[in-house]
């Protein structure tokens, strides 16, 4: 089955532990989305050795945000319940409304109030840990760590996909939606959501 995994997992790169994942930065992790039941277990990563991994790596100090509108593929309880769920469509952007909510919510289990003195990860993932992870990874870059839209492209990129495979956000939708994410940050996060949406219903012809 290690075989089959590798197959699927294709141009994506994998952790030396031999799981498809990879550290986007020392607090942040994309993964392709897990499973525990046949025969999605056949080709994707199982929900236990990604536990496995992040308990050996990160103890307690990690927690799992999922993107997945076609169902998370897993019980919340094999995650020890530390999970959010953000669905929307595979190969869309989010609505932006969920922007903040996710922004704010992975801010806040990174940097705890009077809980600074462990390093905490935040892992995010999809289906295939790329088009969906990878807009709000570099949504977070940007709006949470001061990265230009560019650098946290180009770090997705390097970091998650094989060389000579392509880029890690590669649909034109979310990579307009990246644009977005821009413009917010740069008015200080005061945007009106419902401008931002309304101007991504009018160009969403591409998603």
């Amino acid at each position: 089955m290690q075989f089959l995994r590798k197959v699927v997992a294709g141009p994506r790169a994998r952790h030396d532990d031999d799981i498809d994942l990879c550290y986007v930065t020392d607090f942040l992790i994309a993964t392709s989305g897990p499973s525990h039941t046949y025969p999605q277990l056949a080709y994707r990563t199982p929900v236990n050795d990604l536990v496995s991994f992040l308990d050996k790596y990160h103890g307690s100090d990690w927690a799992i945000w999922e993107f997945r509108g076609e169902g998370t593929g897993y019980p919340d309880n094999l995650v020890y319940d530390r999970i959010s769920h953000f669905p929307w469509p595979d190969h869309h952007p989010p609505p932006f409304r969920l922007i903040p909510k996710i922004m704010s919510s992975m801010h806040e289990w990174l940097h705890p109030a009077g809980k600074n003195k462990r390093k905490r990860v935040v892992v995010v993932h999809c289906k295939a840990g790329k088009g969906r992870s990878g807009t709000i990874a570099c949504s977070y870059l940007m709006s949470e760590e001061g990265w230009t839209k560019e650098q946290a492209l180009q770090n997705f990129t390097e970091k998650r996909m094989r060389p000579g495979f392509g880029a890690g956000v590669s649909i034109p939708s979310q990579l307009r939606y990246l644009n977005y994410v821009e413009r917010w940050v740069e008015n200080g996060k005061t945007c009106q959501y419902k401008q931002l949406e309304a101007h991504r219903a009018e160009t969403s012809s591409d998603a």
